[in-house]
């Protein structure tokens, strides 16, 4: 009996020790939150955002880093190499990539998440026309992991399609369907938005779609059906319109027709007081008003992407399934 006392009092000790040297690591690492990646003629610029553990604050303020390199590797190497610990990417939620860094090309940076699954395992990829650096910065006066917050929460309930590192790796590597990615923008006063979509061709940004547009693709793209919408009437009154649910079919026919069926459950939030809504033939009317503008609209966002020979919806996808 004393013998399985003693065994059990020290297995409970260790356990206990574990713990305690888990809880101090912080003090030695630099928990890296989010990367941003600008480019100058060749030279990519990084920036990295992380909070600072070292002074035993309860709220530990968010600080930067700032590297240059030529290629992205040699970025989060120059990062090590100005801390006195080493820099931990397994919590690192953003990476924000300037448009210019963009339009060269993110061959380098895919290769990298393949190479170090760890490192972007949690991480949401996103655009903005503005310098990465300078976003990283205004995150620094706000909570801890707000950039990646703000994208998921319009992803959940505003017009972001779904995207992840998940789908931007599926995207990349998978035929018949092209990368997009979200956009954020800051304002003059320094506020952080999303701005629309990016779509890749290859694996080179093609086109910047706006937040409407961003919508149009959601509802064409993804098992969630969310967002929000203004619509003007026939009538010429303004409206504005809140997706709560719906269902999205797509059928190809054959190579020459695809057709989308679209089924929508919308709220009016703001509308005139002059459209009455207990008026059973006013809502009928008003019905297919607002069908007829999503038809017209997602009949331009298909050709514009055609057009543009981008597939961010996955069409090719679909069918190269269906064939094989």
């Amino acid at each position: 009996m004393t013998m399985s006392k003693s065994l059990f009092t020290l297995l409970l000790i260790s356990l206990l020790l574990s713990g305690c040297i888990n809880e101090l690591i912080v003090d030695r690492i630099k928990i890296i939150q989010s990367i941003g990646l600008d480019l100058e003629g060749d030279t990519i610029k990084g920036s990295a955002s992380y909070p600072d553990y070292s002074k035993g604050q309860e709220k530990a303020p968010l600080l930067l880093l700032t590297s240059q390199s030529q290629t992205i590797m040699g970025i989060f190497t120059s990062f090590s190499n100005q801390s006195e610990h080493p820099a931990e990417y397994g919590k690192m939620r953003t990476c924000v990539i300037s448009e210019l860094f963009a339009k060269r090309g993110i061959s380098e940076l895919a290769a990298d998440v393949i190479r170090d699954p760890i490192k972007g395992d949690n991480t949401t990829i996103t655009i903005t026309k503005d310098k990465a650096r300078k976003i990283l910065a205004e995150t620094l006066k706000l909570s801890p992991f707000y950039l990646s917050e703000l994208i998921e929460q319009n992803i959940e309930n505003g017009n972001t399609p779904l995207n992840n590192i998940h789908t931007f790796m599926y995207q990349y590597y998978g035929e018949g369907q092209d990368v997009y990615l979200p956009v954020v923008s800051r304002s003059d006063e320094g506020k952080l938005f999303i701005d629309g979509v990016g779509v890749f061709k290859a694996d080179k940004l093609k086109l910047l779609l706006s937040n409407k547009q961003g919508l149009l693709l959601k509802l064409l793209r993804d098992d969630i059906k969310s967002g929000s919408s203004e619509f003007t009437t026939d009538q010429n009154d303004k409206i504005f319109l809140k997706i709560s649910h719906g269902k999205r079919k797509i059928t190809i026919e054959n190579d020459e027709k695809v057709t989308v069926t679209l089924k929508l459950a919308v709220i009016l939030t703001d509308y005139p007081e002059n459209i009455n809504l207990t008026d059973k033939k006013e809502v009928i009317k008003l019905t297919k008003q607002i069908e007829n503008k999503f038809d017209s609209e997602i009949k331009k966002i298909l050709e514009y992407l055609q057009a543009n020979e981008t597939d961010p919806i996955g069409i090719g996808d679909r069918y190269q399934s269906k064939a094989g």
